[in-house]
């Protein structure tokens, strides 16, 4: 089959185009992470909840890391780092279709690690000098945690009946109480209770403002 020159260079030029297009596609393809149930039911007695998270759109076979943050990953001063449970995420191993789903245990008060944050219901106490925020992020993002380039979240809130938060260790000077699920729920020993903090993290937050808890709501 011949070819003129110019039905040649039309020829090419779409086929450059289509080319280019995928490639935009797939720069622009974007990840998304949904939670189950949402919102998430609680008791007055529930210090933690079971859920479901979904993702899709992630690097194949790749790392994933899911967490739990107290900001938006739109914020623009949201870092990992000051942001995100450093006690309460998963790592599980991503499919070559890039996604998934994994059951997630949400604490439900101060962050586990002692930071001065937590996710509560609206209802809810939070001890003196933690900040309290109704609307928590769970984030999910591939390769390494600090990947922002893969990175989406789903906002998760509590609903229920109120609670006082004793707290954790960091800042109350004793061990924090095991989670507590509903009783028609799944078995309380089927969770962890949090890692203790080391003693550089406990002087650090030692010095806690002794005022009421801050409320954020979402």
């Amino acid at each position: 089959m011949r070819l003129s020159r110019v039905r040649f260079g039309v020829l090419t030029g779409s086929l450059g185009t289509v080319v280019l297009l995928l490639g935009m596609s797939n720069a622009s393809a974007e990840s998304s992470v949904s939670v189950a149930p949402d919102p998430i039911p609680v008791t007055a007695e529930q210090s933690a909840a079971l859920v479901q998270v979904s993702w899709s759109g992630l690097e194949p076979r790749q790392l994933v890391f899911v967490d739990i943050c107290r900001k938006s990953i739109s914020d623009s001063s949201f870092t990992v780092a000051e942001d995100c449970g450093a006690y309460s995420g998963l790592t599980p191993n991503g499919s070559a279709a890039g996604e998934g789903s994994a059951e997630l245990e949400v604490f439900r008060g101060q962050d586990p690690a002692g930071e001065a944050w937590g996710c509560y219901a609206e209802a809810d106490t939070a001890p003196a000098g933690v900040i309290k925020y109704t609307t928590c992020f769970v984030r999910v993002t591939d390769t390494t945690v600090l990947n922002v380039d893969s990175d989406s979240e789903t906002p998760i809130r509590f609903e229920g009946a109120g609670r006082v938060d004793p707290g954790t260790s960091a800042t109350t000077g004793a061990g924090p109480p095991p989670p507590q699920l509903p009783s028609s729920g799944s078995s309380s020993s089927a969770l962890a209770g949090p890692s203790t903090v080391d003693d550089a993290e406990a002087l650090q937050f030692a010095g806690s403002d002794s005022g009421a808890g801050v409320a954020i709501t979402g």
